[in-house]
């Protein structure tokens, strides 16, 4: 199995990062969109992926939060 090439942990620095307004939300339905070549300026989704990239856990809150909670 090819290893998967690494990500480059400079493309945004730690302070850039954290200046970052990340909130909780809550995602309802989700469709496959191919024709998209930009990812979207208004919605950011985290994952960690599993057995390469084309499998990815979300991460999500460990318990119940309202919608628009800050992350930090």
């Amino acid at each position: 199995m090819a290893s998967e090439p690494a990500i480059d942990p400079e493309v945004i620095s730690p302070d850039e990062f954290f200046r970052a307004d990340i909130r909780v939300g809550l995602v309802v339905r989700a469709e496959e969109f191919p024709e998209a070549r930009n990812p979207a300026s208004e919605v950011l989704v985290l994952g960690v992926p599993v057995e390469g990239r084309t499998n990815v856990a979300l991460i999500q809150p460990d318990r119940e939060v309202p919608p628009g909670t800050s992350i930090f």
